[in-house]
């Protein structure tokens, strides 16, 4: 992988596309949205996570939200995006998540 350059609109464009669903065959679909449960609160896809609604209670069904998508994040900045197909919805977001004077105070 390498780094790429998006707005928030070009992530909430691929959020309401499929993320990346309509340029992929229909078995790959598939395939990536085959959730496998993992030690925290998400089911993950190839390249997709589903997200549960409450943390799974040991012994009981989990709630799914029926929110996937993916996020990204480096030195300085957090992304999402994600859709719901039962709600119809999309949604992403882009976060400033560092303080820059306080890196320069360090070098």
């Amino acid at each position: 992988g390498g780094p790429m350059y998006s707005t928030i609109v070009d992530l909430l464009q691929w959020s309401k596309s499929g993320l990346g669903d309509s340029i992929l065959s229909a078995d790959t679909v598939e395939m990536r949205h085959l959730f496998k449960p993992t030690n925290i609160a998400l089911n993950y896809g190839l390249g997709l996570h589903l997200f549960y609604d409450i943390l799974p209670i040991p012994y009981e069904p989990a709630i799914i939200t029926g929110w996937y998508g993916h996020g990204g994040d480096a030195l300085g900045s957090n992304v999402r995006s994600f859709k719901n197909d039962d709600l119809g919805a999309s949604f992403a977001s882009a976060v400033n998540s560092c303080n820059y004077s306080h890196l320069n105070a360090v070098g």
